[in-house]
């Protein structure tokens, strides 16, 4: 069901739709697509706010998922792409850049226990240069697949260092 205006047959300017599965969205549409800002919910608790683009999450927008995790950033094609922030449920949060939908980039990911690591990632891993700050110490160096794999050195607590090579998170 829509309700709003209409230009030659197709939604058009400010409206609403309520699809038979129980969805909604709220907002603009262009030339029959949603387009513009507006506000879809989804029946199974999931909601994005923000831009679209003929149809699809398209420019800075946030998406609060029925887990209660959240984002907050640029969408391209309905996908998260460019910078912005996703906070889970469980407090830890990821500040940074994203390609595909995945951290991709430069990025920090802070856990909820006061753990967090700043560096490059590659498809969601930590993967290139990158610094982490664990409850016992730091790391500054390479890293593989979220593993330190390369050079690096670690810098206990305690002010012990090791600098060297690492393998699979070991020296």
């Amino acid at each position: 069901i829509y309700r709003g205006h209409w230009k030659k047959n197709k939604q058009e300017g400010k409206g609403k739709t309520t699809w038979k599965n129980g969805d909604t969205y709220t907002g603009e549409f262009a030339n029959g697509y949603l387009n513009g800002k507006g506000k879809y919910t989804w029946t199974n608790g999931r909601e994005y706010e923000g831009n679209w683009r003929q149809g699809k999450q398209h420019g800075h927008g946030i998406m609060k998922y029925a887990d209660g995790t959240i984002y907050s950033g640029d969408w391209k094609n309905n996908q998260k792409e460019g910078k912005g922030e996703f906070t889970w449920k469980n407090g830890n949060v990821y500040t940074g850049e994203f390609t595909n939908d995945l951290r991709n980039g430069t990025g920090k990911y802070t856990w909820a226990n006061g753990e967090e690591y700043e560096g490059s990632w590659v498809d969601s891993s930590r993967h290139g240069y990158g610094v982490m700050k664990f409850s016992n110490g730091t790391y500054k160096g390479d890293w593989k697949n979220g593993n330190m794999e390369g050079k690096g050195e670690y810098i206990w607590k305690n002010k012990d260092v090791y600098t060297g090579e690492f393998a699979n998170g070991l020296y």
